[in-house]
């Protein structure tokens, strides 16, 4: 079974230690060396289409959306 970001992103919001799982995800695809700006895109738009209740929750996801948004809007 072949499982993408949004997948493994999923899973991390569900757990306990959601900060943690989400953080390592995102710093992933951040990192200077990882290119492929489609899977990133791919996160971003599903970050965008969550509604999420728990306002803690809430804003850890809009703060990672931002960190997205500031590495696919950054040029060399």
């Amino acid at each position: 079974m072949q499982r993408n970001i949004v997948d493994l992103f999923e899973d991390a919001l569900s757990s306990e230690d959601y900060r943690f799982k989400i953080s390592f995800l995102v710093g992933g695809l951040v990192s200077y060396e990882s290119n492929d700006t489609a899977e990133k895109q791919e996160i971003l738009d599903y970050i965008t289409s969550l509604n999420e209740n728990d306002s803690e929750k809430s804003e850890f996801i809009h703060h990672i959306k931002g960190t997205i948004e500031r590495y696919l809007n950054w040029e060399e």
